[in-house]
C-alpha cells in the first residue's frame, strides 16, 4: 500500500509558545506533505508578539521593519 499525506495546518488567534526563555504568540501555517518516511514541510511561522528571557534581561519582540 503506497500512502501519501497531505496536512495544512493553520495556526489560529490563540497559539502560544514557551520554552527557553521565549514566551510567544505565533501566527501562520504550514503544509506537510509526502510519504511517511520523506515528508516535506512548507509554510511561514512568526511571532506576532512576546517576550525572551536571556542573558539576564527581558526582551520584549517587537516588529521591527
Amino acid at each position: 500500500m503506497d500512502v501519501v499525506l497531505k496536512v495544512d495546518a493553520r495556526l489560529g488567534q490563540r497559539f502560544y509558545i514557551r520554552g527557553a526563555g521565549l514566551e510567544a504568540r505565533l501566527a501562520g501555517g504550514v503544509a506537510v506533505t509526502g510519504r511517511p518516511t520523506q515528508l516535506q514541510a512548507v509554510g511561514t511561522v512568526r511571532i506576532v508578539d512576546g517576550v525572551y528571557n536571556g542573558y539576564g534581561q527581558r526582551l520584549q519582540i517587537q516588529r521591527a521593519w
